[in-house]
């Protein structure tokens, strides 16, 4: 594990996130917004990378819950990690 936000999103918040870093890069065509994300300068994403959150979207497959609730649940894969964490001040 390296560098996971906690709390996890919810979906919809996820999808807030998303549509306002599109904005933010004047990707606003329904049907061009994938391709017009793509072709962002790394730049101008990183300049935005304050603004947005990078958690991890609960409530997929690949995330069923919510981290909090499945460790104080015992709910989660029990085997050994290696944790990384940057801290920022």
């Amino acid at each position: 594990m390296q560098s996971g936000d906690c709390p996890s999103q919810r979906r919809v918040d996820a999808l807030e996130s998303g549509r306002w870093v599109a904005e933010q890069l004047g990707c606003t065509s329904p049907d061009d917004i994938l391709r017009c994300l793509q072709q962002a300068p790394v730049s101008d994403l990183l300049a935005l990378n304050d603004g947005f959150s990078a958690s991890f979207v609960r409530g997929t497959s690949a995330l069923r819950d919510d981290p909090r609730v499945a460790i104080s649940t015992g709910n989660f894969r029990q085997v050994p990690v290696l944790i990384g964490h940057r801290c920022q001040s």
